[in-house]
């Protein structure tokens, strides 16, 4: 099975990947080998840093700012972008955030309408586009499908039949059920 998940790359190189795919089952008709996309699902990553890699310190403050469209601003230490408009809803001072897989910890001190401020208690580097993990169940909150997966899907499918479809971060059975409904007929 070959496995791409849409949340490491773009459009563009997933589209490359695929056709490389494509090229290779060609090449071997006589094997037989799947295609599972995995989707960004409820995911939240911040948006490229400086030089790719910006260090933050403990007892820094950074604001999080979710009004950018999409992943719009360059990272740094003082304000990290995110690809969520809407998680600022949820969160509340003292509310733990993970980054990069817990690498770089934080706690929130003050929500705006923007996004957030917090205090970074265990630093280090932080590489673009690192997921942001929040906990008590407020990523439950967002739609279980990014709409980037949707225009993701809907060019992929033109170009290849996807066999298995992965989604992170579902919580219960229902995530499953909009997910088919999402993808009508062709979600069978």
């Amino acid at each position: 099975m070959a496995r791409i998940n849409l949340s490491h790359g773009s459009l563009k190189t997933n589209l490359k990947l695929i056709g490389k795919f494509k090229d290779a089952r060609r090449l071997r008709p006589h094997k037989q080998c799947a295609l599972m996309l995995e989707l960004r699902g409820r995911e939240i990553r911040i948006g490229k840093a400086i030089d790719g890699e910006v260090e933050v310190k403990s007892n820094s403050l950074i604001t999080l700012d979710c009004q950018s469209p999409g992943i719009g601003g360059v990272s740094d230490t003082k304000t990290f972008y995110a690809n969520c408009d809407i998680i600022q809803r949820y969160l509340k001072p003292n509310d733990v955030v993970y980054i990069d897989d817990g690498k770089v910890i934080g706690v929130v001190l003050e929500v705006t309408n923007e996004g957030c401020l917090f205090e970074v208690k265990v630093g280090g580097p932080v590489r673009s586009y690192s997921q942001l993990r929040f906990v008590g169940g407020k990523h439950q909150n967002l739609p279980i499908v990014h709409p980037k997966d949707i225009e993701d899907l809907t060019q992929i499918s033109k170009q290849i039949p996807i066999d298995f479809l992965s989604i992170p971060f579902t919580a219960k059975g229902e995530d499953i059920s909009k997910v088919r409904e999402m993808l009508g007929e062709t979600g069978k």
